[in-house]
């Protein structure tokens, strides 16, 4: 993806993972992208929403606390052919400055065709209402625009923080391949430990990094079981492993050195660690 340094605005470089894993396209920002929005400055900062090393919108942002002022919205690069729209929370009136205010979604709130969406300067944030100012890491609900009702539908893991100077950051993505297929945020994606959850259940894995084998546990010894696959770096499936209890002992001694995905899938959840073999 690409990475651009702007006036009024500065990021760190990155390294980038993006992989296919099921239908779901993913990108993991390592490390995260950083942008700093300072006081007394306006500026916007380009962002590519599929991979293609081609900006799809960028964020625009004023921020003037002095006057009482301050905004971060989302406009096309575009205007008169978007290529993404965010989708906004209509519970909630308009900004006066902007348009409606982008929907906080969290892990596994669904992204469809039921949902509204814009590109006419969605709200992240604004003085009349701080959204995901503070908030902590959010996820953004978004659809890829490739032909007039033909849409590919996608997450943003994101974080907006600070006090007078802020800052915006973007963890990771992913957006699904089926062209007008829902979605699940952070479908596809990485959680950490304390976040992992099975059927409603606490699960740990570890060790992390490991050289020979990988153990998933959870507090609730009633659960009934798992499917547990590991995938390369470039989306290809390796392994795969049914366990009808836990803990779990997965077998990575035939594994060549690098980084894997492990994901867990239970009857009702889904969700994905990256991790390193050594």
């Amino acid at each position: 993806m690409k990475r651009i340094t702007q006036l009024f605005m500065t990021m760190t470089l990155v390294i980038c993972f993006t992989v296919a894993k099921g239908q779901v396209n993913y990108t993991d920002f390592s490390p995260d992208l950083t942008f700093q929005v300072a006081t007394g400055a306006f500026g916007n900062f380009p962002v590519d929403f599929d991979g293609d090393n081609i900006d799809d919108a960028k964020f625009d942002y004023y921020n003037y606390p002095s006057f009482g002022i301050w905004n971060i919205g989302l406009r096309p690069i575009d205007t008169n052919n978007p290529k993404v729209e965010l989708l906004y929370d209509n519970s909630v009136n308009a900004s006066p400055i902007g348009d409606f205010y982008v929907k906080m979604l969290s892990a596994s709130d669904p992204i469809n065709q039921s949902g509204n969406y814009s590109s006419t300067y969605p709200q992240l944030g604004d003085i009349y209402n701080q959204n995901f100012l503070g908030a902590g890491a959010k996820y953004i609900g978004y659809r890829l625009i490739i032909a007039p009702g033909t849409y590919k539908y996608g997450w943003m893991l994101v974080e907006l923080s600070g006090s007078g100077a802020m800052t915006l950051t973007i963890k990771e993505l992913g957006y699904e391949n089926t062209n007008n297929t829902a979605v699940k945020a952070g479908e596809g994606g990485t959680v950490g430990i304390s976040d992992l959850k099975l059927e409603g259940l606490q699960i740990d894995f570890y060790p992390n990094p490991t050289k020979d084998y990988l153990n998933i546990t959870t507090q609730d010894k009633s659960v009934n079981g798992a499917k547990a696959s590991v995938y390369t770096i470039e989306g290809k499936l390796i392994s795969e492993f049914d366990y009808q209890n836990f803990p779990m002992e997965i077998d990575l001694t035939r594994l060549n050195a690098g980084v894997y995905f492990l994901e867990v899938a239970g009857q009702k959840t889904m969700t994905t660690k990256k991790f390193i073999k050594y």
